[in-house]
């Protein structure tokens, strides 16, 4: 589940960056953005309400993770940031294709 926040301060890092780069700007992404504890408030309940193991919530331009509710523990942690990427190539993807 991936939905779009606009916190538009990091919108020229689409960029394949490592692990940790990719953590640093996603908690400086989830820092800009007000009412945190509601966000994570509401994105709990739509987790809830679809009965979802996991919700996560994308930055719009950069695809960081902004924020995600967690129901079930998963083992893999890098998980937001391979999703992050696939979602990254996906569109650099349908942007050439629309080109062609």
């Amino acid at each position: 589940m991936c939905c779009a926040a606009r916190a538009g301060a990091c919108r020229g890092v689409i960029g394949a960056i490592s692990t940790p780069m990719q953590q640093a700007w996603s908690s400086i992404v989830y820092a800009l953005i007000p009412n945190t504890r509601l966000l994570q408030a509401h994105l709990e309940e739509f987790r809830r309400i679809l009965d979802a193991d996991e919700v996560v919530l994308f930055e719009r331009a950069t695809f960081l993770v902004v924020s995600h509710a967690t129901h079930k523990a998963h083992r893999d942690v890098h998980r937001f940031e391979k999703i992050s990427n696939i979602i990254k190539q996906f569109k650099l993807s349908c942007r050439y294709a629309s080109k062609g």
